[in-house]
């Protein structure tokens, strides 16, 4: 019995620091048709994570593939970045220096970390500049 309680103790112990895994929110779109894209995406549970920790990119042909999407030039030229904000919270930023000329934009990232990895599809639609 003492043996049961001693390895209960211990899974109950490992549950808070495993019940969260990282995620990503609402990303959200800083630019317009014709400008350089920028994106911003909050990273979600990021815990004790570091933006040394987390490795973020536009997923390879083969993942667009296996997601029955289209990978073009476009996607080439995009930069992804992990970054801080001033108060510590952790986010994405999708970018190009090119104009973005095309009216919507259909990504696939491929977000990486030591405890797991996450592929999150994005869908844009660009407003036309003021």
């Amino acid at each position: 019995m003492l043996n049961y309680l001693k390895s209960l103790a211990l899974v109950l112990a490992l549950l808070p620091g495993t019940a969260f895994s990282l995620g990503l929110g609402e990303p959200e779109l800083l630019t317009h048709l014709n400008e350089p894209l920028k994106i911003v995406i909050p990273v979600l549970n990021a815990n004790e994570l570091g933006v040394d920790d987390i490795k973020a990119k536009i997923a390879s042909n083969q993942m667009f593939e296996k997601y029955d999407m289209q990978r073009s030039y476009v996607h080439s030229n995009m930069q992804v970045e992990v970054n801080l904000d001033p108060e510590g919270n952790m986010y994405l930023t999708i970018l190009t220096r090119e104009l973005f000329k095309e009216p919507f934009l259909h990504v696939l990232l491929d977000v990486r970390w030591a405890g797991g990895n996450i592929f999150k599809e994005i869908t844009l639609l660009l407003d036309m500049p003021r």
